[in-house]
């Protein structure tokens, strides 16, 4: 009995013993920052198929402490020095408009700004203008759903403005409206920045002074500001934009800052380590003394609330203030991108999780390659673009909360043949819908194709499945695209980033106005020419002859034009600098003035020549009648479609 006491107990021992030693397996350690550091150094390694950057910075933030504050290449291409996360400053873009929102909430916090008012209520310098019966308020503008067109004129500068900006120089670029408020979110820097306009006209300060004093200061974030604080000069740490060339080489570009206007959509510059803190308020909710010094816990949670939304489908994020508001596997995510002058940035906030990263970068390819297609975008799918951040973020938010959760991919029933609706070329709402410079939009186009396997080529991407009514994601189901139905009709769709899309046919089509203006503007310059120089009566008259040349010489300057767009957007000036604007805008305009001008002297001529004065019109006839035909093209095209901006059938 006693040894088989005694042998229990050794088998007890050694089966204790075994299951201390027993190797386990091994596993990511949510607390160890050597870890995640690991990760994000993979991440951003250059020599690794990272897309292209000069600099980059990365900030992450988990339970209230700093996890990683990284930096990474340099800070000019040239002569630069090693990225300082606590002291190289990149411009933020559009994560600007969270501090705008942040700065708006601050006055609903004081009870001086009602979210449902009209914005005219609070804007003394100007007003917004009201259409479809219904005024834009100030929710509209915190949810892009003004509906205004998106006329981003005088977006950059190259010279200094009195601050507060002064109510004419505003109303000069007002855009127009294109449908109901409150009834579509379309991206508008101009919406935003009128909520900044709505912060200097409630507080009495310009929007740099608030800014500055209510909450970089108080959040201690000293290595920030704002533009055009000191003239037209780039701050001294600022990083230097700079483009890559085809052959390899980074180029550095001139710096433009933004007009005072638009500082509120993408005007801000600060650090990684700055924007923890930044991070660490909206974070902590109200709910530490550190971020009650910026809001009270029920304003950061309206903040934080989607207050609207484009479609309710997996992927596409909703509106909060201005923050967009999405899903990560259940968790609630608030984030935002920015993208400006070669600079790209995205913060992302998993509040529930207490996580939050921050992803910097300077250095980008060109808009457009002038080797390739003419206006096609170069390396759409996102390499070297605004996205690039994006997917890192998150990654790194992958290392804490597991791979990312999507919905089913795929509905195997619907045949190709059904998918046939949904076919045609579809134009970016986001973009000037009327004057001369509704022509910067042909770029916008996107396609919508059926592939022999059931799925839809959406911009070149493909493998886009039906997932429910009129939704359809990639196979892995990153992507989506919502497409919206009206009397049985498909008018427009959807996308992630999340963009409008409206369909589009005929002379709506952008390709076909854009090869209209090109192909009718180099004929009027050859008739123009033509006309110059022929003998014929119906060219003896000193008007039409005089007339004919302008319009040719102007309408050469139409023809040339985006070939000087190619190379300004490969420079990065993004069609937006003051001079480039207001000089295509006369050129555009003097051109049509005179075509119309033509029209009317060369009706005259025609008449008396027509009337048997004696004189034999022979081919000047001809002359005529084609200069009129491609004056009558060119005006429908631009004219009534763009600078009268009238309400034709199809145009939204």
């Amino acid at each position: 009995m006693g040894l088989a006491l005694l042998a229990m107990i050794i088998i007890i021992m050694l089966t204790a013993f075994s299951s201390v030693t027993k190797p386990k397996p091994q596993s990511l350690d949510l607390n160890n920052y050597g870890e995640v550091q690991s990760l994000i150094d993979d991440l951003a390694n250059q020599d690794k198929g990272a897309a292209p950057y000069v600099g980059a910075s990365i900030a992450v933030m988990k339970d209230g402490e700093l996890v990683s504050l990284s930096g990474y290449g340099m800070d000019a291409p040239t002569g630069g020095s090693p990225i300082d996360p606590r002291q190289t400053q990149f411009r933020l873009g559009s994560v600007s408009k969270w501090f705008t929102a942040t700065a708006l909430a601050q006055l609903v916090d004081e009870g001086l700004v009602d979210l449902n008012a009209p914005a005219n209520r609070y804007l003394t310098r100007f007003q917004l203008p009201t259409a479809y019966n219904r005024a834009i308020t100030v929710s509209d503008l915190l949810t892009h759903r003004g509906g205004l067109e998106s006329f981003d004129v005088h977006t950059f500068t190259t010279r200094n403005y009195d601050m507060p900006v002064d109510g004419d120089e505003i109303r000069s670029f007002l855009p127009r409206p294109i449908s109901p408020p409150g009834q579509e979110s379309v991206y508008s820097n101009f919406g935003v920045s009128t909520l900044g306009a709505i912060v200097e006209d409630v507080s009495g300060m310009t929007f740099g002074d608030y800014v500055e004093q209510n909450i970089m200061q108080p959040l201690g974030m000293t290595n920030s500001g704002l533009d055009l604080q000191d003239g037209v000069a780039p701050p001294d740490g600022l990083a230097k934009p700079a483009i890559l060339r085809q052959d390899g080489s980074w180029e550095t570009i001139p710096y433009f800052p933004k007009h005072p206007y638009f500082i509120p959509s993408g005007g801000i510059y600060s650090t990684a380590e700055d924007m923890t803190k930044f991070m660490r308020a909206h974070l902590e909710r109200g709910e530490t003394e550190f971020s009650r010094q910026l809001l009270q816990p029920e304003t950061y949670t309206l903040m934080h609330t989607a207050m609207a939304s484009n479609y309710n489908a997996p992927n596409i994020p909703k509106f909060g203030f201005v923050i967009w508001v999405g899903d990560y596997s259940g968790h609630k995510t608030l984030s935002h991108s920015g993208n400006v002058q070669t600079f790209r940035t995205f913060m992302l906030l998993v509040p529930d999780e207490d996580l939050g990263v921050f992803v910097t970068e300077v250095g980008d390819v060109p808009y457009y390659d002038r080797k390739d297609q003419f206006w096609k975008v170069f390396n759409q799918d996102g390499v070297g673009s605004a996205w690039l951040p994006f997917r890192m973020a998150y990654t790194i938010a992958s290392f804490y909360l597991g791979p990312r959760e999507f919905a089913p991919t795929a509905n195997t029933d619907v045949k190709a043949e059904a998918l046939k609706r949904f076919e045609g070329t579809y134009w970016n709402r986001q973009r000037a819908h009327s004057t001369f410079v509704q022509i910067f939009g042909y770029e916008g186009e996107a396609k919508v194709r059926v592939a022999d396997d059931s799925s839809l080529t959406i911009r070149g991407r493909k493998g886009f499945k039906p997932v429910g009514p009129n939704i359809f994601m990639t196979p892995d189901g990153s992507r989506t695209a919502a497409f919206k139905e009206v009397d049985g009709k498909i008018v427009s769709f959807v996308d992630d980033y999340p963009s409008v899309w409206d369909r589009t046919e005929g002379l709506q089509s952008p390709s076909v106005r854009q090869e209209l203006h090109i192909f009718a503007s180099f004929l009027l310059l050859m008739t123009a020419g033509l006309a110059f120089l022929s003998r014929n009566v119906a060219f003896a008259r000193f008007p039409v002859r005089a007339l004919a040349t302008a319009a040719g010489a102007f309408g050469l300057s139409v023809f040339l034009w985006p070939l000087l767009v190619l190379e300004i957007q490969t420079q990065r000036i993004l069609l937006e600098a003051d001079w480039v604007m207001m000089m295509w805008g006369v050129l555009g305009n003097l051109a049509w003035i005179c075509a119309l001008g033509l029209i009317l002297t060369a009706a005259l001529s025609l008449r008396r020549i027509l009337s048997g004065g004696g004189e034999r019109p022979g081919i000047s006839v001809v002359y005529l009648g084609v200069f009129v035909c491609l004056a009558v093209v060119v005006i429908y095209s631009t004219i009534l479609l763009g600078f009268l901006g009238l309400e034709i059938p199809g145009r939204f």
